[in-house]
């Protein structure tokens, strides 16, 4: 198993390795406001997407696993374990 994730029962991602979450919150909200996100979701939702149904269709259509996924071993995220 690898030691920094673990894929939960109900498919979503949870972080075995502490991280910095604060940074991590601010790179995904980057990636929910960011111009492709707010033009999708403005395509499901017919109109120009407010912050919180960006946030919905980053969630919904796998962006926040993703961004798990792919940073899982970041070092701009992980937090340094005791003794390092």
């Amino acid at each position: 198993m690898d030691r920094h994730l673990n894929h939960g029962q109900f498919g979503g991602v949870i972080m075995i390795r502490p991280i910095d979450l604060r940074a991590w919150n601010r790179a995904q909200i980057g990636e929910i406001q960011s111009p492709e996100n707010r033009w999708y979701a403005g395509e499901e939702c017919g109109h120009e997407p407010s912050p919180r149904e960006a946030a919905r269709h980053y969630v919904e259509h796998g962006g926040a696993s993703a961004f798990a996924e792919q940073h899982r071993d970041d070092p701009a995220f992980l937090k340094p374990t005791p003794g390092q």
